[in-house]
């Protein structure tokens, strides 16, 4: 909590409006616990006298984690007061590997319609880009470059016009390897808007 305190403090001094935090484990103590924990400490933090949001992310749903399903990050968004201290960011290797289909339009459509249905867009500030190194429903947390991995250009470019239209923010969160660089990626997703 002190940790996360600082870093709201951080973000206001220099301006940034968000905060993105992981939601964690519940290490083996059962999703209802965990989650339960996770609200209390987000809405402790929610406190600080700060003008910066905290923007919940999605989890691949690896080994205990919790929110990878938006049936529960619903859940857990909606439980945290004051609501307009919260928001949500995606991340389209974590959903893919939830089991979210971003590989055409069709599977793109359904998963914002889903996410629309269970949280709201007008809840969604910013969406992290990635490619995917696992399969759909793999559970495995490993992004690659856009257009490399398996959700394709042609998905992420769907979702790419998708956050465009609805005014969304888009920050890339690829690796930086032998294969490309993070100028390149750049350049791909802007072939892809």
């Amino acid at each position: 909590i002190k940790a996360m305190i600082r870093e709201i403090e951080r973000c206001a001094k220099i301006g940034i409006p968000y905060l993105v935090t992981h939601l964690g484990s519940h290490k083996g103590s059962g999703e209802e616990g965990g989650i339960q924990r996770l609200t209390a400490a987000l809405m402790e933090v929610a406190k600080t006298k700060k003008n910066v949001t905290i923007l919940l992310e999605n989890t691949a749903g690896q080994k205990n984690s919790v929110g990878s399903d938006f049936t529960q990050l619903a859940e857990i968004f909606f439980s945290l007061e004051p609501t307009n201290r919260f928001g949500i960011c995606i991340d389209t290797c974590h959903a893919f590997a939830a089991g979210y289909d971003l590989r055409n339009e069709k599977g793109v459509k359904k998963t914002f319609e889903k996410f629309d249905k269970e949280i709201g867009l007008k809840h969604l500030k910013i969406l992290h880009l990635n490619d995917s190194k696992g399969d759909l429903g793999s559970h495995l947390d490993r992004h690659d470059h856009i257009g490399l991995g398996q959700i394709g250009s042609a998905g992420l470019s769907k979702v790419i016009k998708l956050m465009n239209k609805n005014k969304i923010p888009i920050i890339l969160e690829t690796p930086i390897d032998e294969r490309r660089d993070e100028f390149e990626d750049i350049g791909t997703a802007k072939e892809l808007a």
